[in-house]
């Protein structure tokens, strides 16, 4: 089962943001909360289904994450924008390895895995684990 006690705190600034109507530099606030609880990261998918140790996305290259709309009840996800370094590491890796899967991390926590279906860049949806989920 996938612990999620280490998202509380971005779960927490997720629910404040998205329960209130905000203006630009209120999403400039929450964003860099977002970045700071959670220092994201992207990573290769090995043969075993590990992730490599290379990122192929560092923190250093998410420039913004900000609460999405849910697509359905309950899920809790954020948009993130890549720098331009990350878009052009991002669409490197995605035009070769479409078929293969990442891994995304919140520090050093596992929160999503996603299959690369075609390439892209610079912006990108991630659903974070629920209480619920495994």
């Amino acid at each position: 089962m996938m612990r999620t006690a280490h998202l509380l705190p971005v779960l927490f600034l997720l629910s404040v943001a998205c329960g209130v109507q905000r203006a630009p530099a209120r999403e400039d606030s929450v964003s860099a909360r977002l970045v700071a609880a959670c220092p994201m990261s992207v990573r290769a998918v090995d043969t075993k289904g590990s992730a490599t140790g290379r990122s192929i996305i560092e923190p250093k290259h998410v420039a913004t994450l900000v609460p999405a709309k849910a697509l359905y009840k309950g899920e809790v996800a954020v948009l993130v924008t890549l720098t331009n370094q990350g878009e052009a590491r991002m669409l490197r890796y995605t035009r070769k390895n479409v078929g293969r899967s990442v891994i995304v991390f919140c520090g050093d926590n596992e929160i999503s895995r996603a299959l690369i279906t075609a390439p892209f860049a610079n912006r990108f949806r991630v659903t974070l684990p629920g209480e619920g989920s495994s």
